[in-house]
């Protein structure tokens, strides 16, 4: 099973997306903060990284920044909502 991490700051976002995933057989994890999502990230592999791009507001991207920092090498899909 893929394993999807999802970054989302509004909470309808993130359960539509997580739902959608889970329906189509996605192990799902959801953050909703740049803090929790470099926990998430250091603690577990993903497969893949769903990110809402109002969390890149912080300066120079340090939320993605950090991620690829930490040799997470997961592909980030970045979105808006």
């Amino acid at each position: 099973m893929l394993r999807v991490l999802v970054i989302e700051s509004e909470f309808e976002v993130r359960a539509a997306i997580r739902r959608k995933l889970t329906n189509e057989g996605f192990e799902v994890i959801t953050e909703v903060d740049e803090t929790t999502a470099l926990r998430a990230t250091r603690a577990g592999e993903f497969d893949v990284i769903v990110l809402d791009t109002r969390l890149l507001a912080f300066p120079e991207y340090s939320l993605l920044n950090s991620i690829r920092s930490d040799d997470v090498d997961a592909p980030v899909l970045l979105i808006s909502s």
